[in-house]
């Protein structure tokens, strides 16, 4: 991975971060959808696939750690997997109807999206806290409308919101190609390890 940073640092290395934090974007949105898919008819593979899931959060984390140092992506690893396990839980709660239990996850949902765009603004100063922040609340949006639309049987619309949801995904993965390509230790606050 070390070549990235030294192919990104010479100008070279935007494409190759940007093909691979697409793809890593593209498999979170699809395992994601399968896991919907499978909690929702409460399949017994949903916990097959929620590990595999929580695998592309450590995925993202190993494309990043060249940048950011193992200490800060260990850390964004951790946060990225709490937003699964949030969202896991929240997903739970919504198809055994559990209204109260599946506000106060949607709040802990929002809070943990929230924190995890301030971290990748405190660990590079390329990323600006205005631009990442929506771009989270938008893919919590069209994932919890991609669920919405499976509950309420309307399975066209829900498509719809999955193909909304992997367009956006790749925004914010080109978004963090952008700064992250621009990134040097000097200009942040990362914490290198």
């Amino acid at each position: 991975m070390h070549t990235i940073q030294g192919a990104a640092s010479n100008g070279g290395g935007g494409s190759i971060l940007r093909q691979m934090l697409r793809k890593l974007w593209a498999d979170h949105v699809f395992w994601t959808r399968l896991y919907i898919v499978s909690a929702l008819g409460n399949l017994p593979d949903k916990s097959v696939v929620l590990q595999r899931l929580l695998r592309n959060q450590d995925e993202i984390g190993k494309v990043l750690e060249p940048f950011y140092g193992s200490s800060a992506t260990h850390l964004l690893v951790q946060l990225l997997k709490q937003h699964i396990l949030l969202a896991g839980k929240l997903i739970e709660a919504l198809r055994r109807n559990d209204i109260a239990g599946s506000q106060k996850l949607d709040t802990d949902w929002k809070t943990n999206a929230d924190e995890i765009s301030a971290f990748l603004a405190r660990i590079n100063k390329n990323i600006s806290i205005e631009t990442m922040r929506p771009m989270m609340r938008e893919h919590l949006k069209l994932t919890a409308s991609e669920v919405g639309a499976r509950l309420a049987g309307d399975f066209a619309r829900e498509i719809q919101f999955f193909d909304n949801a992997l367009m956006q995904s790749m925004q914010m993965a080109d978004y963090l190609t952008s700064v992250t390509a621009k990134f040097t230790p000097s200009s942040s606050l990362a914490m290198r390890g």
